[in-house]
């Protein structure tokens, strides 16, 4: 984690609950795509340690927030927070702080696990590493070891097109945690996989942040995964947030609240 954003999550409050600090904030934010509202006063935050999953129907806001948090787009108005900062404010190697998993893996196929997961290192290293693929020792180990994590070591030298749409995702996972993040956003992660290894890779998430002591917000459009992996589930709908609430009180007339649909 990167020391400054690290010393403002010191910094960061603790409720009386004695709850972990909150890492990830949203106040107000609004998003319009032309006359269309994408985003309407979302507020929310997470907490270190904490995997929030964000449902919502198809067009409810849920990738449009994610972008945002991810710096991949700008909100019209209305603040994004990471550990208390503006994240408008911070500088490109504080930034870094915040890792992103796509539904599509986003990877490069003809590169190695073991280079696709380095490339969580860029941010730590000198502009001309990325044009060489040269990078410290130090760098390497720690990409052995995210992988090692996700249960890919035996696999860092084979070629990521050749890899099962489940593996990929993993080492897609595995380069996320190379760049020791404080919040890690995934969108839809499981879209294109099927039931078992959804929720294998869900599961590894779900693992990865409590070790690590990241805040996870991760969207999904499979509820009933949700309330098994979350401790909390924030729901979208036409971009509003109509619930926020622990799993175990999301029940049939709360989903349907999320999804317009009869309970």
């Amino acid at each position: 984690m990167n020391e400054r954003v690290a010393a403002a999550l010191q910094a960061s409050p603790i409720d009386t609950a004695g709850q972990a600090p909150v890492v990830l904030a949203f106040q107000q934010v609004t998003h319009r795509f032309g006359t269309r509202v994408a985003l309407d006063a979302v507020s929310f935050d997470c907490r270190a340690g904490e995997f929030v999953a964000l449902l919502g129907a198809s067009g409810a806001g849920k990738t449009t927030l994610l972008r945002g948090a991810a710096g991949l787009c700008a909100f019209d108005s209305g603040v994004v927070s990471i550990a208390g900062r503006d994240a408008r404010g911070l500088a490109a190697r504080e930034r870094r702080t915040v890792a992103m998993v796509f539904q599509s893996h986003a990877l490069i196929d003809r590169l190695s696990a073991l280079d696709n997961v380095l490339a969580g290192r860029l941010g730590y290293s000198p502009r001309w590493r990325s044009w060489s693929r040269r990078f410290t020792r130090a760098d390497t180990l720690l990409a052995l070891e995210c992988l090692d994590r996700v249960g890919l070591l035996a696999r860092s030298q084979q070629r990521t097109d050749t890899l099962s749409g489940g593996e990929q995702q993993r080492v897609a996972l595995a380069r996320a945690l190379a760049q020791a993040p404080a919040v890690l956003l995934a969108d839809e992660p499981v879209a294109s996989l099927d039931p078992m290894t959804g929720a294998a890779i869900l599961q590894l998430l779900q693992e990865c942040c409590r070790e690590r002591q990241v805040s996870v917000l991760c969207s999904l459009h499979q509820t009933a995964l949700a309330l098994v992996h979350a401790d909390r589930v924030v729901g979208l709908r036409a971009g509003r947030v109509v619930c926020d609430r622990p799993p175990a009180q999301v029940d049939a007339i709360r989903i349907a609240e999320i999804y317009g649909t009869a309970a």
